[in-house]
């Protein structure tokens, strides 16, 4: 997303005497650990080095036993819980420095204040005033009738309304000077050369594990998947007319006629469903590298995150999907980075920005509904630490930039403009406020019932079956599978390296809670899973939790580097043999997730339940008529024609029917008109031969799995 340019981050540099994978100090300033004035030439701090041993080993050992020999899952505790003390024994021995602050110059030369202040009286009050009235509007519009043949003059309003509303803070930006700008940009790119090559190679990998073979990985459309392209196709072709109501599942409408448009351009298949969430999943991983780079202002740290995430296999297999819980993880690492971009310039055009991405994230999946709590406990975190801070200390960081009574108009800006977006769907749910909490009932332990059901059918007492939510849910990225059909894939969704090093990294960051950067990271993460797993049923499943896979990854990243300058710190003999040991260990993280997701899990085809694994190869062979013809489904339960999403969605305007009651002769409710296809699944195939008696000139196909399971036959019969 492009800002204005006096918004860009100051320079860092990739190179110095602290290394690319140097200790930050959360405030900017990356410094050198102090055991190097300790140690000299090949010095080993032989302590250190067996606690650093001594936490790999029973870590790795831990994690073993959780992947491995899960009936142990208390010696697996009782490893890691060993591992994690010698991870911390060897911090303490090797204790960085007190933090290093830059003087005020420094900081205001790192951190620029330069709000803009539109200076004409139709910047300051006009146009804002302007486009609040026009989003008023279009929430008014946009609710006073639900059987209103069109929306689009309400929605026209609202564009209009944030557009404007937004636009505003742009006003006093000096015209470019291409020939600047191009010099400018030139130079630019001649100072960030490796910088630009590392993130281009990290996003290109990130791009292609995400977008090859979409119409065929997985090899399964998910119902879910399905019904959504319907949606997608309905606001395409007019069925579905209000974008600013909730539809299936009460999900809002207005994200299906965005998908719809895309299916216009590039037509209705499994690819090109899933093409939208993978581009986007893509640039989650750019925002996540901003957001650590910015916050950290470590690149090094920034772009191990961002390849962690990039080849997560938990990740990878949300982003091929053609639904929306992906989106999440965009969301929150752009609202995130832009705010804390503004927080630290007080420019309120990115303030607005950051507002608009937190407004358009209601329009999609629940889960983004957690964006605004965390974003919310992080900035009163800033105002409490602001408040609190000596009176010389506060002086210094309002003036420097950082968090003060100078954000206030920042905020408020913010706040005005996530309102502008969210209104028409804010009335829509204080008229149908079931819409709203619905999901978030069906799904609670807080729901009525819950607790007595449960209790009874496990045996448990309520407090039992809590400390069982919360074992599960904190134990699912190293432990506990995945139960769910989303994803399912048989082990936690942690490879092993990074479940280790994801320990490490949590231990690390609960110790520098004092640090932003580390607050932000651990109270994102734990506010996710207690919201996405804990409480809600049958944890850890995965579909929930995808808002937190950047702060798991960015974990991951803090837990590599604390290791990676522990060794250096204890050994540094090892020289050169360290640094190899770095795109090693990149690489086997790399190799275990995307070995297992495309070599391991893929050919198995457990997503999309059995009844995708039957409707989906159904539904292509079908797509290969081209004539008029009509579907009769005999079924035992396994797949029915009227409310199967993935033959819906590829069959999308195909006329069919239910055969429901077994046939007691021949079948006289065939469209005698048109061609007829008659689909029978293993439970009904005895069926056939009254068909074939009333049509004998038809032909016989049967479908198999790969594994030689039998799938359905189909009997198709030509018109006439």
């Amino acid at each position: 997303m492009a800002l204005a340019g006096h918004d860009q981050p100051a320079e860092e540099q990739w190179t110095g005497s602290s290394g690319p994978l140097a200790v930050d100090d959360g405030q900017g300033a990356a410094h050198s650990s102090p055991s190097t004035a300790h140690y000299s030439g090949a010095a080993i701090n032989w302590r250190a080095l067996l606690l650093i041993a001594a936490a790999l080993g029973w870590a790795a050992l831990g994690q073993y036993y959780f992947a491995n020999r899960r009936e142990f899952l208390a010696d697996g505790v009782l490893f890691y819980t060993v591992g994690v003390i010698c991870f911390v024994l060897a911090l303490r021995l090797l204790q960085p420095i007190a933090e290093q602050r830059t003087t005020t110059d420094e900081q205001r030369r790192l951190y620029p204040s330069l709000a803009l202040r539109p200076s004409s009286l139709a910047g300051r009050w006009v146009l804002p005033l302007a486009g609040i009235a026009c989003g008023a509007l279009a929430a008014y519009l946009a609710n006073r009738d639900e059987n209103a043949p069109s929306y689009w003059l309400p929605f026209g309003l609202w564009v209009i309304g944030w557009a404007t509303f937004t636009g505003t803070f742009a006003i006093g930006i000096r015209p470019a000077n291409w020939q600047k700008v191009r010099s400018h940009l030139q130079a630019w790119i001649a100072s960030h050369r490796l910088e630009l090559a590392v993130i281009g190679g990290i996003m290109l990998l990130a791009l292609l594990v995400r977008v090859v073979s979409l119409e065929t990985i997985p090899v399964n459309l998910g119902g879910d998947e399905g019904t959504q392209g319907v949606w997608a196709l309905d606001a395409m072709t007019g069925r579905l007319k209000n974008m600013f109501a909730t539809g299936w599942f009460d999900m809002p409408t207005l994200q299906f006629f965005i998908i719809g448009a895309f299916l216009r351009l590039a037509g209705a298949s499994i690819a090109t469903l899933r093409l939208p969430y993978a581009l986007l999943a893509t640039l989650s991983v750019l925002w996540t590298y901003l957001l650590v780079r910015d916050l950290w202002r470590d690149r090094w740290l920034a772009a191990l995150a961002a390849f962690l995430l990039a080849v997560a296999n938990y990740h990878i297999h949300f982003s091929r999907l053609g639904s929306a819980q992906i989106l999440d993880t965009f969301f929150i690492t752009l609202v995130l980075w832009l705010y804390v971009r503004a927080e630290r310039s007080g420019n309120l055009l990115t303030y607005a920005l950051g507002g608009l991405a937190l407004g358009f994230s209601n329009f999609f999946y629940y889960g983004a509904r957690i964006i605004g709590v965390i974003l919310g406990a992080y900035i009163l975190y800033r105002a409490v630490a602001a408040l609190t801070a000596r009176p010389a200390q506060r002086e210094t960081t309002q003036e420097s930039g950082q968090f003060g009574m100078r954000n206030v108009p920042g905020l408020l800006v913010m706040l005005a403009t996530t309102g502008l977006v969210v209104a028409p769907l804010g009335l829509y749910y204080l008229d149908h406020p079931q819409a709203f909490t619905s999901r978030t009932m069906a799904v609670s332990i807080i729901q009525p019932g819950w607790f007595e059901r449960e209790m009874a059918y496990w045996k448990m007492s309520q407090a039992q079956l809590i400390g069982e939510q919360i074992r599960k849910s904190l134990t699912g990225f190293n432990y506990y599978p995945d139960p769910t059909y989303w994803y399912h894939p048989g082990r936690p969704l942690l490879d092993a390296i990074s479940a280790v090093l994801l320990v490490f990294g949590v231990v690390y960051s609960l110790s520098q809670l004092r640090r932003r950067p580390y607050w932000l990271v651990v109270t994102w993460f734990f506010l996710a899973i207690t919201f996405g797993w804990i409480l809600t049923e049958n944890p850890p499943s995965s579909m929930r939790m995808l808002v937190a896979t950047p702060a798991v990854a960015i974990l991951v990243a803090v837990g590599f580097q604390q290791l990676f300058r522990l060794v250096r710190d204890t050994w540094q003999g090892l020289g050169v043999a360290l640094w190899a040991a770095v795109p090693l260990a990149l690489f086997a993280i790399a190799y275990l997730n995307l070995n297992f997701y495309f070599r391991q899990y893929t050919p198995t085809g457990v997503y999309g339940y059995t009844s995708s694994k039957i409707a989906t190869p159904l539904a292509r062979a079908l797509q290969q008529r081209h004539d008029n013809y009509e579907v009769y489904m005999f079924s035992g339960g396994e797949v029915y024609w009227g409310d199967n999403g993935v033959l819906r969605y590829l069959l999308y305007g195909v006329p069919g029917m239910d055969v429901k009651e077994p046939l007691t002769g021949q079948p006289t409710f065939v469209d005698r008109s048109r061609a007829a296809v008659f689909v029978f699944l293993p439970s009904r195939r005895n069926e056939l031969q009254q068909v074939r008696q009333a049509f004998p000139q038809g032909r016989l196909r049967d479908f198999t799995a790969p594994d030689g399971q039998f799938l359905f036959t189909l009997y198709e019969v030509d018109q006439g």
